[in-house]
């Protein structure tokens, strides 16, 4: 234990000496441009989790992704076999949709805004009431 009564270890207690370690360590991660928030965050990139059902079953298909309308060609995830496609985004505004194999079930494209940290977007759909309408 430390005394007090030592010149260059004024402290009282071990919780004290605990405090001024972590503000010391708080400060030499700030001088390093490492704000404590980003020490936790894993990756700056999110993810977004499509899944799709048909007529209530996993789906076998596509997840689309674009990042704006104008896309002419989006991005293409098989869906496993939940129906799920999981993509690594950047952080920021994208659209998604997901198809049916058959082609003829294609949801509309919608927006998803995709978090950092690894944090993952759960969207999903059901493509059966797409196929009706022949999209």
């Amino acid at each position: 234990m430390y005394s007090s009564s030592h010149p260059l270890l004024p402290l009282q207690s071990s919780a004290t000496f605990q405090q001024v370690l972590l503000a010391m360590t708080a400060i030499l991660l700030a001088s390093c441009g490492v704000e404590p928030e980003q020490r936790d965050c894993p990756t700056e990139q999110g993810y977004l989790e499509i899944c799709a059902t048909l007529f209530g079953e996993p789906a076998e298909g596509l997840g689309l992704l674009r990042s704006n309308p104008e896309t002419e060609h989006p991005l293409e995830a098989l869906l496993d076999e939940q129906g799920c496609a999981r993509i690594q985004l950047s952080p920021g505004d994208h659209e998604w949709a997901a198809m049916a194999l058959s082609g003829n079930c294609v949801a509309p494209y919608e927006e998803v805004t995709i978090s950092s940290c690894g944090e993952v977007t759960e969207v999903s759909i059901e493509l059966d009431n797409w196929c009706m309408l022949g999209r």
